[in-house]
């Protein structure tokens, strides 16, 4: 592949990159080209399963149900790779059983290195046909001993009361897991040693759980979450970067909330005004980067419907800012600049997502004072847009 896959891979980007893979082109060259390709398990490590019956659902306009890959043809993609690790993808809804899914990877659960199972928002679903939370429970309950990344995303465990949100945390045979991506549950290895990042989506812990001790992770990114809840459950000493989206944290006390000593980076989605940001603050007294948007977002941010300024910028403050040297906004006007230059006098580096003067519609006159503003500006510090 020319372009890896980013982690965790989204059902759309899925589908963009299968479609485009080189080997389709390869395979058409001649005869000889085709079946070389088709017996070399190098170009057969990565594996998305129910991805091609996906991709030919989505061209089909006239059907009324999703196509669904067959167990022989599961087993053949898998078996093409090998004995190579064993990068697997798969979308449930396009696997016609995935009982048999998980007997097929249960050849090669000694194999696999990266394991992302999407379930599309969009797609309809069969939960009869399809996986229940009982077939992904025994497959992440094998011993697992190359597994490096796992993606597990929402839609996959419904209301199963053996997974309820209660029981905590789901513990993999993953020695070697440095990434874990999951939705709605709480999943860890049984020695998390070797975890560097985490990933949760939608978990709600009812109450604050004995510290599970994470003394190697790095980073920690939560999104819809109770911060108050999940963040005294982990012991994280070296954390360095910390991403919060989309907070789900009633305003309240931080008081269990640890200090990060360590913590280098703050990313904290803007969405207006939120007593909670500056509470945090004062957990992360060393910060030197902070960015009022995540790096998740930033792809998808129509910057141009912001027409406002960072809410840290309107908001009056009386709590003072770490010595932060860099600075991201997704917009901000030269003023706005400025303002951010007065309250975080340490900054040497400050990015824009979208040039502060053309967010503006304005007349000649007031132009040439805005470019005369950020010349200045740029004179103080470093400014990327």
């Amino acid at each position: 592949m020319s372009d890896s896959l980013p982690f965790p891979p989204s059902y759309d980007k899925i589908l963009e990159y299968f479609k485009r893979h080189p080997l389709l082109n390869a395979m058409l060259a001649c005869l000889e080209w085709y079946n070389i390709i088709q017996t070399t398990p190098t170009f057969w490590t990565e594996v998305g399963l129910g991805v091609e019956a996906a991709i030919k659902a989505e061209s089909d306009e006239e059907s009324g149900t999703a196509t669904v890959a067959s167990s022989e043809q599961l087993n053949r993609a898998l078996k093409k790779s090998g004995t190579l690790p064993l990068h697997a993808i798969i979308l449930p809804p396009f696997v016609g059983d995935f009982r048999a899914v998980r007997q097929a990877l249960g050849t090669c659960t000694d194999r696999l290195e990266l394991l992302s199972l999407v379930v599309p928002g969009s797609v309809w679903w069969d939960t009869e046909r399809g996986m229940g939370a009982t077939d992904l429970q025994d497959l992440l309950q094998q011993p697992l001993p190359r597994l490096k990344q796992l993606h597990i995303q929402a839609g996959l465990f419904g209301g199963n009361t053996s997974w309820s949100e209660d029981k905590l945390p789901l513990e993999l045979d993953t020695p070697n897991l440095d990434e874990i991506s999951a939705h709605r549950h709480l999943i860890l290895p049984r020695t998390p040693s070797s975890l560097l990042c985490l990933s949760l989506f939608d978990v709600h812990l009812a109450q604050i759980q004995p510290p599970i001790e994470l003394h190697g992770l790095l980073e920690l990114r939560l999104t819809r979450c109770d911060l108050r809840i999940l963040l005294p459950t982990f012991f994280t000493p070296s954390l360095r970067i910390l991403v919060i989206q989309d907070s789900e944290t009633p305003a309240g006390a931080f008081d269990n909330v640890p200090i990060y000593h360590n913590l280098q980076e703050l990313q904290w989605s803007d969405k207006g005004p939120d007593r909670n940001f500056e509470a945090m603050l004062l957990h992360c007294p060393n910060i030197t980067i902070y960015s009022n948007y995540t790096r998740v977002e930033e792809a998808e941010l129509d910057v141009r419907g912001i027409t406002v300024g960072p809410t840290i910028l309107t908001e009056r403050s009386t709590i003072p800012w770490p010595k932060v040297e860099e600075v991201r906004f997704d917009a901000a006007s030269c003023d706005d600049i400025q303002k951010a230059l007065e309250i975080m006098p340490t900054i040497k580096r400050l990015r824009v997502l979208r040039d502060p003067i053309e967010r503006l519609a304005l007349e000649p006159e007031n132009q040439r004072r805005e470019e005369g503003l950020l010349a200045k500006l740029r004179e103080k510090v470093e400014i990327i847009i």
